[in-house]
């Protein structure tokens, strides 16, 4: 975010803008090099990001590969394309993988059973017994999500993989196998349980051995264990005590979870993978799977809005009438994107080590100065201001400085019904609902149609035990939507 911040200050905002429009001008005259490393240049000097990398392969050529800011505040060393971050979900893009290889060698088929597969797989709801790994990957199991990763009370050892699985036995499915796209993290530890007792591996060695090691992803790994110090950044969080970026005294770590989250890699790394993905499974002389996979993984599965679509683990949309793949992450100050455009041999590659990086932003600026197409603003996240002005004016007037910001129009300001939601989610996370709720609420008077605040809202409602109010919101976000999937899933949870 911006270094300092002037509040309705009409002279700071024409200045700014005069700036910037100069420096528009000036980077069309650039390589597209220069043109990438001049927008993120300029990106770190006027925002609080902590740390990134990214890295591009154009037309099958690698032609970015770099890091900035830091690993870690306190130290103040510096991100390098080797330095290794926590990956979050991008981490199921490997298991996608994994079973496809299993499915080539006739070990497992995307229309075996659960059960079949895992007998101690069991939920408090029959229908689980028809759920399918083809409907896992796709989630559309009617799987629900993870309440609570336990990141504070990490397991290492690895038999907890195979405890968790075994303690979902009161979950409830949300809807039918197979009939609604629920995104859902538990479902992907459940396939890494499966690849481990498929393959006689535990899940981390499995992908060691035929994933990460065959493709020359040497640093890469699904174990804290494995990042060296040499090599590992630091998650940074907003710090509602002193209204800042800080390190978090939190690690996205914990071993059940791998399967949706613990691959740690680095922009090196994740080029390779990248290629192979590119290039249908083949690469260098090297082959993880056969091409004819590949129209598997990424078959348009279900349509999830819009022209967006899930395939096996893929997100499948478009850019400028170009076929997308992709997948973002995002942790505890963790954030990263990866996304594929296999017809041209494009990949943008991007990890962040704090909360409020952009990643996809970031993604979308270097697509547009790739292709040549008219370049949004990469903005400064929006949150950070406020966080800043809440510590040293109050909460008022970081309200009325994001009202200004909504009638300004602010272009090279990140500013949405996101960006107190992206504030409050933290607080709700540290164990603070009550101020979680209060900046909720301020931004239903901003975004009253914003359908993410109503559900968000209703979830932090009926935790602090205002069932009938959560219901409430809720039904006034089907007056919204009538349609939202979550919302309607959310409703039936709460009248149950």
């Amino acid at each position: 975010m911006l270094k300092y911040f002037i509040i309705y200050s009409s002279f700071f905002v024409l200045l700014y803008y005069g700036n910037c429009s100069s420096d528009r001008n000036r980077i069309t005259k650039l390589s597209k090099f220069d043109q990438m490393d001049s927008v993120l240049s300029e990106y770190v000097e006027r925002s609080d990001i902590v740390g990134f990398g990214v890295g591009i392969i154009f037309h099958n050529r690698i032609i970015f590969s770099k890091g900035y800011g830091f690993r870690d505040l306190n130290t103040r060393k510096a991100v390098t394309p080797r330095s290794l971050f926590h990956m979050a979900s991008v981490s199921k893009l490997f298991v996608a993988t994994a079973i496809m290889q299993l499915a080539e060698q006739r070990r497992i088929d995307l229309e075996d059973k659960i059960v079949d597969k895992l007998p101690y797989f069991r939920l408090a709801d029959p229908r689980y017994r028809e759920i399918t790994v083809g409907q896992m990957l796709s989630h559309l199991s009617g799987m629900p999500d993870v309440n609570d990763y336990e990141w504070n009370q990490p397991q290492y050892d690895e038999g907890s993989l195979e405890r968790y699985v075994r303690s979902l036995w009161n979950e409830k499915l949300i809807s039918d196998p197979g009939k609604e796209f629920h995104y859902s993290n538990m479902a992907y530890d459940i396939l890494a349980d499966v690849i481990a007792k498929v393959s006689g591996l535990s899940f981390e060695e499995y992908t060691a051995s035929n994933i990460l090691e065959p493709i020359g992803m040497i640093s890469s790994t699904f174990l804290k264990s494995g990042v060296p110090d040499s090599l590992s950044t630091s998650p940074h969080v907003y710090d509602f005590e002193r209204y800042r970026m800080d390190v978090s005294s939190i690690y996205p770590y914990n071993r059940p979870h791998a399967g949706s989250s613990t691959l740690h890699s680095n922009i090196e790394d994740m080029i390779r993978w990248a290629y192979f993905n590119l290039n249908r499974g083949h690469y260098n002389g090297k082959k993880i799977l056969s091409d004819t996979v590949y129209k598997i993984l990424w078959k348009k599965k279900h349509q999830i809005g819009g022209n967006r679509f899930i395939g096996l683990s893929w997100f499948i949309s478009d850019y400028h009438g170009k076929t997308v793949l992709s997948h973002g992450g995002g942790d505890t100050g963790f954030r990263s994107y990866l996304l594929l455009i296999p017809e041209d041999s494009t990949a943008v590659v991007t990890m962040g080590n704090s909360d409020n990086f952009q990643s996809f932003g970031i993604v979308k600026r270097m697509l547009d100065i790739l292709y040549e197409f008219p370049k949004d603003t990469l903005k400064a996240p929006a949150s950070a201001a406020f966080l800043s002005i809440w510590g040293s004016h109050g909460l008022d007037s970081a309200y009325r400085y994001f009202s200004n910001l909504k009638e300004l129009r602010d272009p090279y300001v990140d500013f949405d019904d996101g960006s107190l939601i992206m504030l409050a989610w933290p607080l709700f996370d540290q164990g603070n609902p009550e101020t979680a709720l209060q900046l909720l609420e301020l931004n239903s008077r901003l975004f009253p149609e914003s359908i993410w605040n109503h559900q968000f809202k209703a979830e932090v409602l009926y935790h602090l035990g205002r069932k009938e109010e959560a219901v409430q919101v809720l039904k006034d976000a089907l007056e919204i939507d009538p349609l939202d999937t979550y919302t309607l899933s959310l409703l039936q949870k709460y009248r149950s």
